[in-house]
């Protein structure tokens, strides 16, 4: 046995435990390498991926901070829309309303005119009558 242990009394081998350790402590440390190696690549990666979840929550952000905006904004325009029809509403009805009575007034104001010129008319066939 090369390498054995021999962990009896009085044993007349020594123990030789060195060269195990030696080629077992190799391994191990390399072992150990490659799993410090391996932890810091999934560190990275855990980095990587806050890093990138990080800028997507602020994309969702400012994706519903705009349809906010949009909602709102939209909410606005029907709202000034609605008003601006109302009060297009309001002239039109406003309007036509004083286009009546200034119609009425208008159809007034010939009415007397043609009373007058009936009467002009006649008191000029009268004068023309009295000179003759």
């Amino acid at each position: 046995m090369a390498y054995g242990i021999e962990l009896g009394e009085g044993s007349e081998r020594t123990t030789n435990v060195e060269p195990i350790f030696q080629v077992h402590g190799d391994e191990y440390e390399a072992t150990n390498a490659e799993v410090k190696a391996s932890q810091k690549l999934v560190k990275a990666k855990r980095q990587e991926i806050d890093s990138v979840q990080s800028m997507i929550n602020k994309v969702k952000n400012a994706i519903s901070i705009e349809g906010i905006d949009a909602l709102i904004l939209r909410k606005e325009l029907d709202c000034l829309k609605d008003k601006v029809s109302k009060a297009e509403a309001a002239a039109v009805l406003g309007g036509g309303e004083k286009y009546e009575d200034e119609s009425k007034r208008l159809k007034e104001l010939q009415a007397q005119f043609r009373a007058a010129d009936d009467i002009l008319q006649q008191a000029y066939s009268h004068f023309l009558s009295l000179r003759a």
